[in-house]
């Protein structure tokens, strides 16, 4: 029973990275046409393609993703079921692991249907017609009264919360803020630490945003930095270290999504080592008032009011979750888990 289990977790790895390595150049065409957007003119045409290439990369990733974990179960039965479960958790704004679970729910409708002992025009039908409608109206009620709800209250309880922690402690405001960019890397409770900080920025206080865009730098450098100091692609397989170098690329531009796959490898370890250096390096900002008049990217620091400190504080977080990447790295493999 627990070889089962073991086997159906392998398994689900799989797909799920899948689905990462989908996304990725999807993430890709999104940051360029964001950072595009920031450095040129987007009057007009220009415009116009720089906000299209931000919204199907930034925006709309987590669709291609559902689309691929249950094309990655299912073969052609789970993509129909994963684009239409995708889109819809795309418009209730439930980010990456919402792209997650509905791609799951799809694949695991398609196995179920190509278990059944069909043929020629029957199958044809059911996968051309049935499978997807029904997937679609059960997925449909299970998202909306199942899985969205919470998701949105977490969300605005912990708007409150952030709230109430502001008008206290701006050092506290800003160690929780890091750990909750450091949780889920585009998750809900990244994205709600996200919607805060916007809030913010309407209200012309510059720290969250300044403090976020170092955060969402931080998870793909480190992970990019880790497996290009493995030199003798011992610690990282083939797959990681090609994604390696654009992983670090993307993280300047501040982007933490590309370091997904190394979190989901290892989420035990992961996860923590995320939150603790996030928190460490958001609280160094807030505590030395460190503040950036236009937070984009590397752009952050070079518009930071004091551009060395902000460095020395960033470089020193890195550095530290550089470290404790390649060492949990180098443990899995002394354990023969590599």
């Amino acid at each position: 029973m627990a070889g089962k289990v073991k086997n159906e977790l392998k398994q689900a790895k799989r797909h799920l990275n899948a689905g990462f390595n989908g996304m990725l150049p999807l993430i890709i065409v999104g940051a360029i046409g964001l950072a595009l957007g920031n450095l040129l003119p987007s009057e007009g045409v220009l415009g116009e393609l720089f906000a299209f290439l931000n919204e199907v990369g930034l925006d709309k990733f987590d669709i291609f993703m559902a689309i691929v974990i249950g094309q990655s179960m299912a073969g052609k039965t789970g993509m129909a079921t994963g684009f239409i479960l995708g889109y819809y958790s795309n418009q209730l704004g439930m980010g990456v692991f919402g792209g997650i679970v509905v791609g799951f729910i799809a694949g695991y409708a398609g196995v179920l249907f190509n278990k059944l002992k069909l043929e020629g025009s029957t199958k044809a039908l059911l996968s051309l017609v049935v499978v997807p409608l029904v997937t679609a109206v059960i997925g449909f009620f299970l998202i909306r009264y199942c899985i969205s709800g919470p998701v949105l209250w977490i969300q605005s309880a912990l708007i409150g919360f952030l709230n109430n922690i502001s008008s206290t402690s701006n050092i506290l405001l800003a160690v929780v803020l890091g750990l909750m960019f450091g949780f889920d890397l585009g998750g809900p409770i990244n994205k709600t630490g996200g919607i805060f900080v916007m809030i913010s920025l309407t209200e012309g206080i510059r720290g969250p945003q300044t403090y976020a865009t170092a955060a969402y730098m931080l998870p793909s450098m480190a992970a990019g930095l880790a497996i290009m100091l493995d030199r003798k692609k011992v610690l990282f397989d083939e797959d990681e270290h090609v994604q390696g170098p654009s992983s670090f690329v993307l993280g300047l531009l501040s982007l933490s999504e590309p370091a997904l796959p190394l979190m989901f490898a290892d989420m035990k370890f992961m996860v923590p080592a995320n939150m603790i250096c996030s928190a460490l390096l958001c609280g160094l900002m807030a505590l030395c008032g460190l503040e950036s008049q236009l937070a984009l990217g590397f752009l952050d620091f070079i518009f930071m009011n004091n551009i060395l400190l902000g460095l020395v504080i960033f470089l020193g977080c890195l550095a530290l979750l550089t470290g404790l990447i390649l060492m949990r790295r180098k443990q899995l493999y002394a354990r023969g888990e590599l």
